[in-house]
C-alpha cells in the first residue's frame, strides 16, 4: 500500500510540475478584483489548465498528508 501511494504521489508531482510549466504567463502581477472571473487572472482559454493544476495541487496536498500519516504509523511500530 505504501508503494502504491508513492507511485501516485510521484505521478501527481510530475504532472503538477508539467502543468505549471506549460501554462502561459500573464505578464503582469496586478490582480484585477473588479471582475469575479478574473479574480486570479484566469483567462477563458487557459481556464482548463488552471483548474487542472488546482485539482492536481489538491491531490498532491492530500497525498502528502497521507504519506506523513503512513510514515508516522510505521515509525510508531518500531
Amino acid at each position: 500500500m505504501r508503494a502504491f501511494f508513492l507511485l501516485i504521489y510521484l505521478f501527481f508531482s510530475l504532472m503538477l510540475i508539467f502543468l505549471i510549466l506549460i501554462q502561459k504567463t500573464q505578464g503582469s502581477s496586478n490582480i484585477n478584483i473588479t471582475n469575479n472571473k478574473n479574480l486570479f487572472n484566469i483567462s477563458t482559454k487557459n481556464e482548463f489548465l488552471t483548474r487542472l493544476t488546482i485539482i492536481c495541487a489538491f491531490f498532491f496536498l492530500i497525498l502528502s498528508i497521507l504519506q506523513c500519516n503512513i510514515n508516522n504509523c510505521i515509525l510508531d511500530r518500531v
